[in-house]
């Protein structure tokens, strides 16, 4: 009795809490200048939704191409515009983006 109760104890006290999505959130600029190959502040000046059709049964995966205008260059070299591509599923870790927005992006 008194082994079931030790292992008991320590199966709850291994456990730990799970998260459905493990993406990571927006991190302060200042975390990851170091290690980032380019950092600019962009105002997003065209968004794309792009869907995959290759699977007709299936919702998805598609994706958002969004288009920075370059603002301000910090770290690493880049032209006048960078598309980033992001997931359109936030389940998927996508991130979305407004025509407009003026972001810090790694």
């Amino acid at each position: 009795m008194a082994r079931r109760m030790a292992w008991a104890v320590m199966v709850a006290l291994s456990l730990r809490i799970a998260a459905a999505c493990s993406c990571a959130g927006p991190s302060p600029v200042c975390s990851v200048y170091w290690t980032t190959p380019v950092l600019f502040l962009g105002r997003a000046v065209q968004v794309e939704h792009v869907v995959d059709h290759s699977q007709p049964n299936i919702i998805g995966p598609g994706e958002f191409l969004t288009h920075f205008e370059v603002v301000k260059l910090y770290r690493g070299s880049a032209g006048e515009e960078i598309v980033i591509h992001t997931a359109d599923q936030g389940s998927a870790c996508g991130m979305g983006f407004e025509e407009g927005d003026r972001k810090s992006v790694v």
